[in-house]
């Protein structure tokens, strides 16, 4: 039913559509070390777009999963004057849940649709990334995402992997037609990549992830 969907807002690994099915269809990501279960319903998104999301991003927290490196999070207070990239999929409530248990490690864990929708945002558990928030609607289809409910500031910074940013920098390649130097400029003001990783090491990037699009 098409009140049944809604649209995942991600904007780390899972910028990477081969990296999002792995949650839907289960399996290994590229560069990841942890396999994951997948979905009760193991059907592909029926569509994706860019989006932009105004929250601040930032990398924190050290995981296992990417050589503990740092992860993406959103700070939860919305900013109308920051455009984070992200990328939407138009997946059911239920696998929009399983994404969220496993993002989380959590199986049980259970979200309350009528209160989210409601009231725009939910925090359930004590996860990495236990605050869903609705970031807005599009084509009558809520918007949300997920990200940890303590304001960035109030967090440690730790920059991300290179398995990790490379992720990120191809999901980033197949959402938006960027080059080196607006995929440089992007990350010149999160906190985890400026004063952590060189600017040259993000082109190289960059590079990378175009030599693969053109083999």
């Amino acid at each position: 039913m098409s009140d049944d969907l809604v649209w995942y807002a991600c904007y780390g690994s899972n910028l990477c559509y081969e990296r999002f099915v792995c949650y839907l269809e289960g399996g290994k990501a590229p560069g990841a070390q942890r396999k994951q279960k997948g979905a009760r319903d193991a059907s592909e998104p029926s569509d994706e777009r860019a989006v932009f999301i105004n929250h601040q991003l930032y990398f924190s927290q050290h995981s296992i999963n990417w050589q503990k490196g740092g992860v993406a999070f959103l700070d939860p207070r919305r900013d109308e004057s920051i455009n984070t990239w992200g990328r939407v999929y138009l997946i059911t409530r239920e696998q929009f849940e399983d994404v969220f248990r496993q993002e989380n490690n959590k199986p049980d864990l259970a979200i309350d649709w009528e209160a989210l929708l409601a009231d725009g945002k939910q925090t359930v558990g004590e996860g990495w990334y236990n605050h869903i928030i609705k970031t807005g609607e599009l084509e009558e289809h809520p918007i949300l995402t997920f990200t940890n409910a303590t304001n960035m500031n109030e967090r440690g910074i730790n920059p991300p992997s290179d398995n990790y940013l490379q992720c990120i920098i191809d999901g980033l390649r197949e959402t938006y037609n960027i080059g080196k130097d607006g995929v440089k400029k992007y990350f010149r003001d999160v906190r985890g990549v400026k004063d952590k990783i060189k600017p040259q090491k993000i082109t190289m990037m960059w590079q990378r992830a175009v030599d693969a699009e053109e083999n």
